[in-house]
């Protein structure tokens, strides 16, 4: 079956899906095949949930909820290839692991936060209470900074438009906190829990194209790796995107018309400053221009 879907994580980055989902020998494949063909994700998976055991149907519980053991003595065990070492691939290789599922990872940094330098990262409390969940907390607090509020301010004039801080009870109803930290370690860290988990990331590995019928990626090296389900976790400007959109007929609604910029400065450096500091005269972590 060749099925086609974008996967609706919980997570700020873009995530692809381009899967090739068998369904269980003993499970005819319905009628509708072809329509289902294009559902999302979690439709593919609902297939797998109804036809195999009450260990695999905890699938999805046991991604996100830490109450849920781990199922890795699942029944109906997957191989995935996920492609790209992000945020988004590295806590999907981190969720099917505790699914108890077999995951390859290619990644084409050489080493884990190569390409982040000067990257900042901010984890919102749909981002945050996974990694609580995951029992990731203390790694988690290693890292980030507790952002109580945020300023916000025009770009275009520097004035002060006023303050967002975020109400205790409402960060209690999401499980989570708003944080801030450096993208490379976060990156740094996840990759340490996947390796854990025992995923296979494979770095200074490129991945150049991606056969669907077969289920293939071929890499930069030549080699052709295989698997159940390919998960492309490569970026909106990726290998995957495009391929999905080329296959659907889509065209992307807008094109890029915007460039983001980010650097990082020393705390002392930017409160000799008379004209940044200012930022550390109140408790903030991040400020906004509009």
């Amino acid at each position: 079956m060749n099925s086609v879907a974008s996967v609706p994580l919980p997570l700020d980055n873009n995530f692809d899906f381009a899967g090739w989902m068998a369904q269980p020998d003993d499970v005819a494949a319905p009628p509708d095949i072809k329509l289902q063909e294009r559902n999302q994700f979690n439709h593919d998976f609902e297939l797998f949930n109804r036809a195999s055991s009450r260990k695999t149907r905890l699938y999805q519980m046991s991604l996100l909820d830490n109450s849920v053991t781990p199922a890795m003595d699942t029944k109906l065990i997957i191989d995935f290839l996920i492609i790209g070492a992000g945020v988004s691939g590295l806590s999907c290789a981190i969720a099917l692991r505790r699914a108890g599922h077999r995951v390859v990872v290619v990644e084409r940094e050489k080493e884990i936060g190569q390409s982040d330098v000067g990257r900042g990262v901010r984890l919102p409390p749909n981002l945050s209470k996974i990694l609580y969940r995951w029992n990731l907390k203390s790694e988690v607090s290693a890292f980030a900074a507790k952002s109580k509020q945020i300023q916000i301010y025009r770009l275009d004039t520097g004035d002060r438009l006023g303050d967002h801080y975020w109400d205790d009870e409402v960060l209690r109803e999401t499980q989570g906190e708003f944080l801030f930290g450096h993208l490379a370690d976060l990156r740094k860290m996840m990759y340490a829990v996947a390796v854990d988990q025992g995923a296979t990331v494979r770095l200074a590995t490129t991945a150049v194209s991606v056969d669907p019928e077969r289920h293939a990626v071929t890499l930069g090296s030549g080699e052709t790796l295989t698997a159940d389900v390919v998960i492309g976790a490569d970026g909106a400007f990726g290998l995957v995107r495009p391929m999905l959109l080329n296959e659907q007929g889509i065209q992307e609604a807008t094109k890029p018309t915007m460039c983001m910029y980010s650097a990082t400065a020393p705390k002392a450096l930017v409160e000799k400053d008379p004209q940044s500091k200012h930022f550390y005269e109140h408790e903030v972590v991040q400020a906004c221009g509009n």
